[in-house]
């Protein structure tokens, strides 16, 4: 289900509380399946605050402007290429700020969609095979969080904007559930991946698991927000509750990657993004992503990409 408009609020309260019990859509066109179905929430809109959802597996992500979601108590900015995700069964609110204008693009997986890909993900092929119809799906519950869209999850989110033209008597929905499918796998496997990493550094309960990857989430975070500032190891190290070794140890383990190179991949799209899109001289963008002089700014983006800042500058 494609919506280019936030649906009224009453109308999603009752029916994500109902589980969409009464089995119809929001032009009361009847569902394929039960449960949530797949929406595809495509809006340009100003500021909004759309509070007390309780959704399914649900993807925020803006194609443009600033957003916040906020999960369990916390609230994640969505913004500059970030996306959050929440789990099935949890409340969230959705904010825009005042004065902002927010192209969103927010992905709630349906409960068929998601038991398919998870019963993917998690059990072994002959039990699949076996039971293809079953609802077999192991509980798959994620520490609600913002993270960086990688290439890989922004070419696909892309696919899916793109084929939004098709709109009208030639949209399939058979295409719509494989492109979703595709996103949803995507951010499914590099959590669980990262879940399989901390198995095997840790052999402690699951408990002391899931706080120490609330400790790196909140890192994360502190990153995210202070990518334009000059912050150390040590002051992240401080956010989170762990040392600086344990830190760059687990950081290292779950990403593949040190923190540092993680900070430098953060300044380095914002970089990016602003040659391209901002006439300011180059050393008024240096400035605002914490270098203190444009040398040492172009030695930087010549490291990360072998090119000169310059050679990112559309010319008009």
């Amino acid at each position: 289900m494609y919506i280019q408009k936030f649906p009224d609020i009453q109308w999603l309260r009752t029916n994500a509380a109902q589980n969409f019990s009464k089995g119809r859509d929001l032009h009361g066109k009847p569902l394929a399946f039960e449960g949530w179905p797949n929406v595809i929430l495509n809006t340009k809109s100003f500021h909004t605050e759309r509070d007390n959802i309780v959704g399914p597996f649900s993807l925020f992500f803006n194609w443009s402007g600033r957003s916040k979601v906020r999960v369990e108590n916390k609230w994640h900015k969505v913004a500059d290429e970030f996306y959050c995700i929440s789990n099935q069964g949890q409340s969230y609110d959705l904010h825009i700020p005042k004065e902002e204008h927010a192209e969103t693009f927010n992905i709630h997986f349906g409960h068929s969609l998601f038991n398919d890909v998870a019963k993917q993900l998690t059990l072994k092929q002959q039990q699949f095979l076996d039971h293809p119809n079953d609802d077999l799906l192991t509980d798959i519950t994620l520490l609600p969080k913002t993270d960086l869209c990688s290439p890989e999850l922004k070419d696909k989110l892309v696919r899916l904007y793109q084929y939004k033209s098709h709109i009208g008597p030639d949209y399939s929905m058979d295409k719509e559930y494989e492109l979703t499918s595709e996103i949803l796998e995507q951010v499914l496997a590099q959590s669980l991946n990262q879940l399989k990493k901390m198995d095997n550094m840790l052999s402690s309960k699951s408990t002391t698991k899931k706080e120490l990857l609330r400790r790196i989430s909140t890192a994360v975070d502190y990153m995210n927000d202070h990518r334009l500032a000059d912050i150390n190891l040590e002051q992240i190290s401080r956010a989170c509750g762990l040392s600086r070794f344990h830190f760059i140890r687990v950081f290292k383990e779950l990403y593949g990657y040190p923190p540092t190179s993680y900070l430098a991949k953060l300044k380095l799209r914002k970089a990016i993004d602003l040659i391209r899109n901002n006439q300011e001289e180059l050393s008024v963008i240096a400035l605002r992503l914490g270098f203190s002089e444009l040398s040492a700014f172009s030695r930087f983006i010549k490291r990360e990409t072998g090119k000169a800042p310059s050679s990112f500058r559309i010319q008009n």
